[in-house]
């Protein structure tokens, strides 16, 4: 709790804004003239967590996580150890039961390798999500020319209510808490129904 409280404040009102601005782009009265941004450069790096976690050795888990850190070196032990709870502290061994009873049950177990899978087939490509926030970064930096364009890394959060954090410069995005309104793992998790109209 103590790591979520010392989230970078700035990149959380980031992220506020961000949504803001999204918002009344997309809810704004349309005969109003919207700034031009096409001018404005957004380079937005985007990577697929999410995919890359399937693509580990379940029998070789260390090394795999080895090789992800150097893919994700300022989000990974954060989404282990925070998001996810498995407390390996950086510790990437395959003896350690972090590892054995934890992340290879999350990878293997036929319930999480479902959740896996519907993301994967609800989420092939998350280009129009990368266009999208591409383009309110635009209008962000537009507003505010010093601006610095976080990376954006789609994870799994096994259905924890993970849909947006951010930490150190980069905005996560939980694929799994936005498989719509139909999807029926929702209620046996805890969500409520009331809230099933954010899972879009």
């Amino acid at each position: 709790m103590r790591t979520l409280l010392r989230l970078n404040m700035r990149m959380f009102r980031s992220v506020c804004l961000l949504i803001v601005v999204l918002f009344v782009a997309a809810c704004g009265d349309k005969s109003e003239k919207q700034p031009d941004v096409s001018t404005v450069k957004v380079k937005l790096n985007s990577q697929r967590l999410d995919l890359d976690m399937l693509k580990l050795d379940t029998n070789h888990l260390a090394e795999g996580l080895v090789q992800l850190k150097q893919q994700y070196p300022d989000f990974l032990n954060f989404y282990l150890d925070t998001l996810i709870g498995l407390g390996l502290n950086g510790q990437y061994a395959d003896s350690s039961r972090a590892i054995r009873e934890g992340l290879r049950s999350f990878l293997t177990f036929p319930d999480y390798r479902n959740l896996y899978d519907t993301v994967s087939a609800h989420y092939p490509s998350t280009d129009k999500i990368d266009e999208d926030l591409a383009k309110g970064f635009q209008y962000l930096q537009h507003y505010y020319p010093g601006y610095k364009t976080p990376r954006i890394i789609y994870f799994v959060g096994y259905l924890a209510n993970w849909g947006v954090v951010s930490y150190e410069g980069v905005i996560g995005i939980g694929l799994d808490m936005f498989l719509g309104e139909q999807y029926p793992y929702y209620a046996s998790v805890g969500q409520p129904a009331y809230m099933y109209i954010n899972f879009r």
